[in-house]
């Protein structure tokens, strides 16, 4: 089962999401639409994941989709992840800590034209400005569109 968490600002559909990983730790950036479906300029949109186990782009192929989206722009939580029991009967092979399959949750991220799927604990939402860190995302990810 999928279920939407509304993203609090409006993804540029046509944009494709920049990722930025360090550690266990995931970022997303994307450009973001004003009411008008105009773009917001010097605005990124941000989901900061935490403690990340996986990520995996899935191009050209939409496997986790929702009939009547409810909201304009969203991420998707899939429940009762097979992802997530598969990745960690995988990871049980070669590492033997305990990992607690309850902590974590499955996420997707759309983008353009794929899909990031994210194992992670949590995530937070934010709209930021650019600034000299980001301008080059900024760039890129406008490069694109």
């Amino acid at each position: 089962m999928i279920v939407e968490i509304e993203i609090p600002f409006w993804q540029d559909p046509q944009c494709h999401v920049f990722t930025q990983h360090y550690r266990d730790d995931l970022i997303t950036y994307f450009t973001c639409w004003d009411d008008n479906a105009e773009l917001i300029k010097n605005k990124l949109g941000e989901i900061f994941f935490n403690d990340v186990l996986s990520v995996k782009i899935e191009s050209e192929i939409r496997s986790y989709l929702i009939d009547e989206p409810e909201y304009r722009s969203s991420i998707y939580e899939v429940l009762d992840s097979k992802v997530i029991r598969k990745y960690l009967k995988k990871r049980k092979k070669w590492e033997y800590s305990k990992v607690n399959i309850k902590d974590y949750r499955c996420f997707v991220v759309n983008s353009h034209d794929y899909q990031i799927v994210i194992i992670a604990k949590k995530y937070t939402f934010k709209l930021i400005s650019v600034d000299p860190h980001t301008d080059v995302i900024y760039k890129k990810i406008l490069e694109v569109i």
